[in-house]
């Protein structure tokens, strides 16, 4: 942060975005989630071959295990939301000197990206136990 954004910030404050702390929507049995099933499968399997190799190790595969649960519950419950409008110039591809909003909405877009796939998994797992609890 530099002090040409802050006191272009002060000067002329811009939109930030929100953090909303929902879940994540139930998916009803059919195609769909037959297909989200399929990939959160190869998501999984491909994470877990990427980062242990084909060797196994209990040691390991459970802490992997505990990783990847504490990943998908905190992508289930929370839902970062940027305000596009502010993401620098040129649409995010430059910084704006004068602001440190577009930083935290640059910042919150990746935060989106990066638990997109955990959103994905959490609620397919979630959906399965609600279809098996009937």
């Amino acid at each position: 942060m530099g002090l040409l954004e802050l006191i272009g910030e002060a000067i002329r404050p811009g939109k930030i975005g929100t953090v909303d702390v929902t879940k994540g929507k139930k998916e009803k049995p059919g195609g769909m989630l037959i297909v989200k099933t399929i990939v959160s499968i190869t998501i999984v399997a491909g994470l877990y071959y990427l980062l242990l190799g084909t060797s196994f190790h209990l040691k390991d595969s459970l802490f992997f295990m505990a990783i990847m649960a504490a990943y998908c519950i905190f992508s289930y419950f929370v839902l970062p939301k940027p305000d596009y409008s502010n993401l620098g110039w040129l649409g995010g591809a430059m910084d704006n000197p004068f602001r440190i909003s577009d930083d935290i909405n640059r910042f919150m877009l990746f935060l989106m990206i990066i638990l997109i796939p955990g959103r994905l998994i959490s609620t397919t797992v979630v959906s399965w136990v609600h279809i098996l609890k009937r």
